[in-house]
C-alpha cells in the first residue's frame, strides 16, 4: 500500500522538528515532506501532490493565506485538505478569512499532539474518500462516453439501414411492376383482333422474359429472407466440378451472345482431380450470380469462368472487362441494400441482392469472398473453398422401381391436389397438349380432400401434391395417403423451391419434386419416370 504524503509548511525550523517528532510517534504510515517558506511549499506541492498539507499563517513574503488561495486555485492541488496553523485560540478573523481561501481545517499553537494526530487522520480519511469517488466518477464519466459513442454509432446505423431498407423497397418496387406491366400489357395485346402471328410470337417472348425476370426478383428476396435466419447449412455431395462449369458455360454464353459478348471457361483440374464433395445448389447459385452481374455491368470486352488448386483451396473466379468498381464502393458492394449507394454507368436492373445472396452462401461452404476493380477496366470476383476430393461420379443409374419399363396403359388418372384454380387451370392446360393418352384429371382442393379421394377411389394412378394447402397441408396429406397407399406415387408441386424444403417433402413420402411455377418438359419428364408413363407432348 503507498504511504501517505504529509507536507508541513513553516518557517521555523524548530517547528518542522517537533511536527515531524509527533507525527512519527504515533501509528501513521507517511511520508513527511518539510518546506521552510510559502514558495518553497507550492513548489513541494506541484512536485509532489501530497495528500493533506499543514500550513502555518504567519510567514515571510507568501503568508499561509496567499498560499492557501493559490493551492485551492489550482487545478491539480485544489482536492489537497489544508489544515492552518494560527498562534491564536479565539482568532476568529483569521478562521474565517482561511475558511472563505478553502481551507478546511485549523489547528491553534501550542500544538496538542493528539489534536494533531486526530486532525491528520481525518483529513486522510476525507482526502482518500474523495480520491475513490474522484476515480469512480472519472471511470464513470468514461464509460458514460464510451455507450454515448456506441448509442450515436448504433443510431447511426440505424438511419442508415432504415434509409437502405426504404431505398430497397422503393426499388423492389420498381422491380416488381416493370416486368408486370409487361406481362399485363403484353398479355391485353394478346387479345387485338387479327393480331399478326409475328407479333403475337413477339408479345408472347417479352411475356415470358418478363415473367421470368419477376421470378428472379422474388427468388432473391426469398434467398435473402431465409440467410437472415441463420438457420441453413451447407449440404455436402458429390458432382464434378467441370461439369457444373460446364452447364454454366452453356447457359450463359447464350445470354452473353445477345450483347455479342464472348464467355471463356479455363479448368484447373482433370476430370477425375475435379469430382469434390460441397454444396452443389449453393455454389451453382454464387457462380450464376457472378456470371450475372458480370454480363449486366460488361458492355464490351470478354468475361472469363475460370479456377484452380492451391493450398488445398479451390480458387474459381468470374473477371470481366466492364465498368469496374470504385474503391469507396468495393467497401460496401457486398452488404444488403446497397444498390442505391452504388453508382455505374448506364442503367441497370436487379435489386442488387445477388452480391450479398453469393457472400453469405460462400460463408456456409467455408470460403470466403473477395473483389478486386478499377473503375472501367474490368473486375475479378474470386472465392475460395476448401478442397474436398472425392472418387468420381459415376453416372446416375436409375434404380427405381417405377422407372424400369414404360407402361403401356393408355388411360390414367391423376389428382390434382391444389387450393389455387388458376394453378388447377394452368396443370390442365399443359394435359392438353399431351397425344396418344386417355386421361383424367381430379381437382382436390385441399389436403384432407385429396385423402379422402385417394381411399375411396382405386383409379388413381399418381398424385400431384402441392404443399401449402387449407384444412390439411401436403405434407401430413402425404404421410397418410403412402401409409395406406405405400405405391402410389406422389409428386410435390410447390412454391417453395429450397432444396431444404424437397427434402422435407421426399422425407415424408413424396417420390419427386418440382417447384413452381411448372416448366412444362420438367413436370412430364418427372411424370414419366416416377409414375410409369410414356407421355409425349406436342
Amino acid at each position: 500500500m503507498t504511504k501517505s504524503k504529509i507536507l508541513v509548511v513553516d518557517d521555523k525550523l524548530d517547528n518542522l522538528i517537533s511536527f515531524k517528532a509527533i507525527i512519527q510517534s504515533n501509528p501513521i504510515e507517511c511520508e513527511l515532506l518539510s518546506a521552510l517558506s510559502g514558495r518553497e511549499g507550492i513548489e513541494m506541492a506541484l512536485r509532489h501532490l501530497p495528500d493533506v498539507i499543514i500550513l502555518d499563517i504567519q510567514m515571510p513574503e507568501l503568508d499561509g493565506f496567499e498560499v492557501c488561495k493559490y493551492l485551492k486555485t489550482n487545478k491539480d492541488l485544489k482536492h489537497i485538505p489544508i489544515i492552518l496553523l494560527t498562534a491564536k485560540y479565539d482568532d476568529a478573523q483569521s478562521r474565517i478569512k482561511g475558511l472563505e481561501l478553502g481551507a478546511d481545517a485549523f489547528l491553534s499553537k501550542p500544538i496538542d499532539d493528539g489534536e494533531l494526530i486526530a486532525q491528520i487522520k481525518v483529513m486522510l480519511r476525507i482526502k482518500h474518500a474523495e480520491d475513490k469517488l474522484r476515480n469512480e466518477k472519472v471511470v464513470l464519466e468514461k464509460m458514460v462516453d464510451e455507450r454515448t459513442k456506441e448509442l450515436r454509432l448504433a443510431k447511426e446505423k440505424a438511419e442508415l439501414s432504415n434509409r437502405l431498407k426504404v431505398e430497397f423497397l422503393q426499388n423492389m418496387s420498381h422491380e416488381i411492376r416493370t416486368p408486370m406491366n409487361g406481362i399485363i400489357g403484353f398479355s391485353d395485346l394478346l387479345d387485338t383482333p387479327e393480331l399478326e402471328e409475328e407479333d403475337r410470337k413477339y408479345y408472347l417472348k417479352i411475356i415470358q422474359n418478363s415473367s421470368q425476370q419477376l421470378l428472379k426478383v422474388i427468388d432473391d428476396i426469398l434467398e435473402i429472407s431465409t440467410l437472415e435466419t441463420k438457420q441453413l447449412v451447407a449440404i455436402d455431395e458429390a458432382f464434378n466440378l467441370n461439369e457444373l462449369l460446364d452447364e454454366l458455360y452453356s447457359v450463359f454464353s447464350l445470354k452473353a451472345k445477345e450483347t455479342n459478348l464472348p464467355i471463356y471457361l479455363k479448368k484447373g483440374l482433370g476430370h477425375l482431380e475435379s469430382c469434390i464433395s460441397t454444396d452443389k445448389t449453393k455454389l451453382n447459385k454464387i457462380l450464376s450470380n457472378l456470371l450475372e452481374n458480370a454480363i449486366k455491368y460488361t458492355p464490351k470486352g470478354f468475361i472469363e469462368l475460370g479456377y484452380s488448386l492451391e493450398d488445398k483451396q479451390l480458387v474459381i473466379y468470374v473477371r470481366d472487362t466492364g465498368v469496374g468498381i470504385s474503391q469507396e464502393n468495393k467497401e460496401i458492394i457486398f452488404d444488403r441494400f446497397t444498390k442505391g449507394r452504388i453508382k455505374v454507368a448506364g442503367k441497370r436492373r436487379g435489386l442488387g441482392l445477388g452480391l450479398s445472396i453469393a457472400k453469405e452462401n460462400v460463408y456456409l461452404l467455408g470460403g470466403e469472398i473477395s473483389v478486386e476493380s478499377d473503375i472501367d477496366k474490368g473486375s475479378i470476383f474470386t472465392i475460395k473453398i476448401p478442397y474436398k476430393h472425392c472418387k468420381s461420379v459415376a453416372a446416375k443409374q436409375d434404380n427405381d422401381s417405377y422407372s424400369q419399363q414404360s407402361c403401356k396403359k393408355q388411360s390414367y388418372t391423376i389428382l390434382v391436389a391444389e387450393d389455387e384454380e388458376v394453378n388447377y387451370l394452368y396443370i390442365e392446360a399443359l394435359f392438353n397438349k399431351v397425344n396418344g393418352y386417355n386421361y383424367q384429371l381430379i381437382w382436390a382442393k385441399d389436403g384432407q380432400e385429396a385423402v379422402d379421394i385417394c381411399m375411396n377411389r382405386d383409379c388413381i394412378d399418381l398424385v400431384l401434391m402441392d404443399i401449402k394447402m387449407p384444412v390439411m397441408d401436403g405434407h401430413n396429406a402425404t404421410k397418410k395417403i403412402k401409409s395406406a397407399l405405400p405405391d402410389l406415387p406422389i409428386i410435390a408441386q410447390t412454391a417453395y423451391s429450397t432444396k431444404s424444403e424437397m427434402e422435407i417433402a421426399l422425407q415424408h413420402g413424396c417420390d419427386g419434386f418440382i417447384s413452381k411455377p411448372l416448366v412444362k418438359e420438367q413436370l412430364f419428364e418427372l411424370i414419366n419416370k416416377i409414375g410409369k408413363t410414356n407421355i409425349m407432348t406436342n
